[in-house]
């Protein structure tokens, strides 16, 4: 596929990583199964939205820090050692190799070009960032990308997240005590909104904030002592 480049003059080529797959194609074998601690990958993305009037991404090495078969947190992603930064959230996970060989356990595979693995997609850094902290990044793993695909998986618009004003405010009615003076206990100094707060926020499924979800009772409450 052929996408215009910024300066008329130039061109550029988009093409898929399975193109660079080569001989692995012919081998009924995932290779991405065999990634294992120790191995170097590449993060190719856009730190800090550097690029240029080619908008080629910048190429972030990275060693795979944790088991990939066994997750982490068991969730079907693993952590990697790279010093990444901002704007690489996303970005294609490869294992690539410009000489051609393919390693396959005891088995090594030629090709005539480079070759390149996709194992994952980066998504973000783990903890507070600082230079002197451990740069560690998270890794969804290539098969949960695989099952998104096929399973035909979309994200959820925001109006699907967050709880609308109206369904905070009917969640609070319907889960209102039977009290005559339940409105009064709420306003009443100290009183702790816990086991509403709970109910409410169990029955948005925690789609909203729980401060706002608070302030929401006490309103409601007034309107019930103030008989509307």
């Amino acid at each position: 596929m052929r996408q215009k480049a910024p300066n008329p003059a130039l061109s550029m080529d988009i093409e898929c990583i399975q193109d660079f797959m080569g001989a692995a194609n012919d081998i009924n074998v995932d290779l991405s199964s065999y990634l294992a601690v120790s191995d170097d990958v590449f993060i190719l993305g856009y730190p800090k939205g550097i690029t240029d009037m080619y908008g080629q991404p910048i190429w972030k090495r990275a060693t795979v820090a944790t088991s990939p078969h066994l997750g982490w947190q068991r969730q079907k992603q693993f952590l990697v050692d790279c010093a990444s930064r901002e704007g690489m959230s996303g970005a294609p996970v490869i294992s690539y190799n410009k000489g051609g060989p393919l390693q396959v356990w005891s088995t090594t595979f030629h090709d005539l070009g480079p070759v390149a693995i996709f194992q994952g997609v980066y998504a973000s850094r783990m903890g507070k960032v600082s230079h002197f902290e451990a740069q560690i990044g998270t890794v969804w793993q290539k098969v949960l990308v695989d099952e998104i695909i096929d399973g035909g998986i979309y994200a959820p618009l925001p109006d699907e997240i967050d709880a609308t004003p109206d369904e905070v405010r009917a969640a609070i009615n319907d889960s209102w005590p039977a009290s005559e003076n339940y409105a009064s206990l709420i306003l009443g100094e100290g009183f702790v909104i816990g086991y509403l707060l709970h109910e409410v926020m169990k029955k948005l499924e925690g789609r909203s904030n729980p401060d706002y979800v608070s302030e929401q009772i006490k309103e409601i409450a007034k309107l019930k002592l103030a008989g509307k």
